[in-house]
């Protein structure tokens, strides 16, 4: 199976380090690259059809012309790279060219506000997670340079992680070059035995082409540690689980989004 990374560029004049990032990315693992924009296109409305199609067209072809320009002066040209512009919403697009042929990573560019408060209550983004059954990356804006060091997992005693997901993004990565840490994140006096079985089973089940260990963090120690979870955004990933209570508990949204990824804003990794 071909492996795709689809790029969701919302804004041309802020995509630069989205772009450099998945191209850097795209060379280490032999990705493909599709650029997709859409167009806001405003056509009178009582205008005849056939000039509602020539406006359209028109606005898609510039669009894809400016698209052309920019990613030229980015990407190496030993990339194989496609494009598309449509005035189409990304999720019905997506909907049409997905195939078995690919698997398909999808990214999109988070800015001026923390990561995952922008992707779970933003609107666009939202609309990624919930409607495409696929793997989300989300880069901050701030970070062109792809780098594979260290990947955090945060594991819910909940919600059991997508271990076949998981496998399909880890091969994006190369296991020689990587250290995964799988923790979870535990409220004050909470009894951890079960979830630290999980995290060493996790850890266990890639252990053979990776560097793997476990953390669990409390409360208290998160708040006061938020470096020993995340040292250097620029180096770094953190993979959550769509649906897990990570995403929506009171504790998970208190540190981990306003302390953790407003400080270190660091590439987030969604599994369907």
């Amino acid at each position: 199976m071909k492996k795709r990374f689809i790029l969701f560029l919302e804004n041309l004049d802020t995509c630069q380090n989205l772009l450099l990032y998945a191209g850097e990315w795209s060379k280490r693992s032999g990705a493909e690259l599709l650029l997709f924009t859409q167009t806001n296109i405003m056509v009178p409305a009582f205008a005849e059809a056939q000039d509602k199609l020539h406006i359209v067209n028109k606005v898609n072809e510039q669009a894809l012309a400016s698209l052309k320009q920019l990613s030229s002066k980015i990407l190496s040209k030993n990339i194989k790279v496609d494009y598309h512009v449509s005035e189409l919403s990304f999720p019905l697009y997506y909907n049409k060219i997905e195939t078995t042929e690919y698997q398909d990573l999808i990214f999109i560019g988070i800015k001026e506000i923390g990561i995952l408060r922008k992707l779970f209550f933003g609107n666009i983004a939202i609309q990624l997670v919930e409607r495409i059954g696929n793997t989300l990356v989300a880069l901050p804006q701030e970070i062109s340079v792809f780098c594979q060091e260290k990947i955090f997992v945060a594991v819910s005693d909940k919600v059991t992680i997508n271990i076949l997901e998981l496998t399909k993004f880890l091969n994006f990565i190369d296991g020689k070059k990587c250290n995964i840490t799988f923790f979870h994140l535990a409220k004050s006096g909470e009894d951890t035995s079960s979830v630290e079985m999980k995290l060493r089973e996790l850890s266990n089940l890639f252990s053979e082409k990776y560097n793997t260990d476990i953390a669990v963090f409390e409360g208290r120690d998160l708040l006061n540690n938020i470096d020993n979870i995340i040292e250097n955004a620029h180096r770094e990933m953190l993979i959550v689980q769509k649906g897990s209570r990570l995403i929506s508990d009171h504790l998970f949204r208190k540190f981990l989004v306003n302390d953790l990824i407003n400080v270190a804003r660091v590439p987030l990794v969604v599994l369907p």
